[in-house]
Order: C-alpha cells, then sequence, then structure tokens
C-alpha cells in the first residue's frame, strides 16, 4: 500500500512539473527597447569599416577609460584595436565624415558561439554608448532584416524627438 501511495505522488509530481513548467531557453538577455539605447547612446550611426590597426590610447584617453566597467575587461592594449569608419548616415553625435574608435579586437558577444570582429569594408549600424569606445556587441549588420526596420524608426523625427522628451 505504501509503494502505491508513492508511485502514486511521484507520477502526479512529474505530472504537475510537466504542466507547470516554463519554457527556458539556453540564450536569452535583456535587449533594452531601441528609444532606450537611442537616448542613452552617445552615437547613433551607420558607418563603413575603412581600417583596423592596433590602438594608440594616449594617457587621457586611457585615464578616462579605465573607470569605465566595460573597458576595464580590456585592460590589455594588445586585446583593443582602433577601428576608422565612414560614416554614411547619422543620427546622433559627430558632425565629421570619419570617426575612430578604440574596440575589442575580438569578442564573444552574448548568444554567439565565434568571436566577432569588425571588418574592414563592411557596415555596420553603430550605437555608440561611450564617446570614443564601441562594442562589437552594440553594432548590427544593416542589410538584416531587423536593422533595416530600426533604421526606417531612427528615420522617424517623431520617434527622436520622444526618445529624448519620454524616459520610456
Amino acid at each position: 500500500m505504501t509503494i502505491s501511495l508513492g508511485i502514486v505522488r511521484l507520477s502526479s509530481l512529474f505530472v504537475a512539473s510537466c504542466i507547470f513548467a516554463v519554457p527556458v531557453f539556453s540564450c536569452s538577455f535583456y535587449d533594452p527597447p531601441l528609444r532606450t539605447k537611442f537616448r542613452h547612446a552617445k552615437q547613433v550611426l551607420v558607418g563603413t569599416v575603412l581600417k583596423v590597426s592596433p590602438a594608440n590610447i594616449d594617457k587621457a584617453t586611457r585615464a578616462r577609460l579605465s573607470h569605465d566597467k566595460t573597458f576595464s575587461l580590456y585592460d590589455r592594449l594588445d586585446a583593443l584595436a582602433s577601428v576608422e569608419f565612414k560614416i554614411t548616415k547619422r543620427w546622433k553625435g559627430s558632425k565629421d565624415e570619419v570617426v575612430v574608435f578604440v574596440a575589442p579586437r575580438s569578442e564573444l558577444c552574448i548568444c554567439s558561439s565565434r568571436l566577432s570582429e569588425f571588418d574592414v569594408g563592411k557596415e555596420y549600424l553603430i550605437f555608440a554608448f561611450h564617446r570614443d569606445f564601441v562594442s562589437y556587441c552594440d553594432t548590427l549588420p544593416p542589410d538584416a532584416g531587423y536593422t533595416t526596420e530600426t533604421m526606417k524608426r531612427l528615420d522617424s523625427f517623431w520617434f527622436r524627438t520622444w526618445a529624448r522628451v519620454f524616459p520610456f
């Protein structure tokens, strides 16, 4: 009698766990809404990579970046590169035609199984959350469908206005 009662309890526990199970994905992360990204970014632009070279960071820039949590992950100079972009479209930030960012040479982004790096001649939609540092993970290839939709929203005067005015 106690064996059959134990089997009933165990089977009912199994059935309950199957019914109330929540789907869990191996790779999920919080991607903030576009309005929040736009508001917090220092520069939002589309640019083509002209040159990737070893980073030449002066003392003032290193001192400023060393207080940043993101940059502190890349404290070795050989892990950093200087990436030069020719700006083809800009929504926020510098008015220069060419902008140079310090970036990790290669980076393992969330939900990626390979190291990513900037390719010369390739175009990227960039959300630069720092004045002169950008992460590969903060960029998107403009030829992807979701990026095209993002760029259409960024083109909207009302989207840019409301993104600056309202904090949500």
